[in-house]
């Protein structure tokens, strides 16, 4: 419907609700193509934030494809537009998405600074999700301590 009535970014919105349903069946390389599909249309409609939050999306996707450094990626490009429009809850989110990348990719000092930084955005908000982030950063030190962190990065 919305594209038969050349209402594009509802268009988007409307892959991205179905790459939605892709993720909850874990098809994810449908949910990526769907994403990259939503990304194109919000680019060109010059929708930066739309486009941002599709990025979101897609890198959670590739994450889940196991592309890490293309989630990588999108999520800084969607972390430097949420900060841009002040978007405080989508840049929480893209922190602790950047730090779920970093873990999978066993940076565990990137992992732990990205969730912190969620942890202390969340807090700010007033949303719980802070409290299950500092867990994550205590299990994550706790796990690693003793431990070298070899191949670490600060992200």
């Amino acid at each position: 419907m919305f594209r038969e009535h050349g209402i594009r970014r509802g268009e988007g919105m409307s892959l991205l609700s179905l790459a939605k349903c892709a993720r909850s069946r874990d098809d994810h390389a449908e949910a990526a193509a769907l994403c990259r599909r939503a990304i194109g249309i919000f680019r060109s409609i010059n929708d930066r934030w739309s486009e941002a939050w599709g990025a979101l999306h897609l890198a959670d996707s590739l994450g889940k494809l196991g592309e890490l450094h293309d989630a990588e990626e999108y999520l800084g490009r969607a972390l430097e537009t949420f900060r841009e429009f002040t978007d405080r809850r989508s840049e929480a989110s893209t922190l602790r998405s950047l730090g779920d990348v970093s873990l999978a990719r066993r940076e565990f000092a990137a992992a732990r600074d990205f969730w912190t930084r969620a942890a202390g955005l969340y807090e700010e908000l007033g949303d719980a999700l802070s409290d299950t982030l500092r867990r994550q950063v205590e299990d994550i030190s706790d796990a690693r301590s003793g431990e070298g962190e070899e191949g670490d990065r600060a992200g």
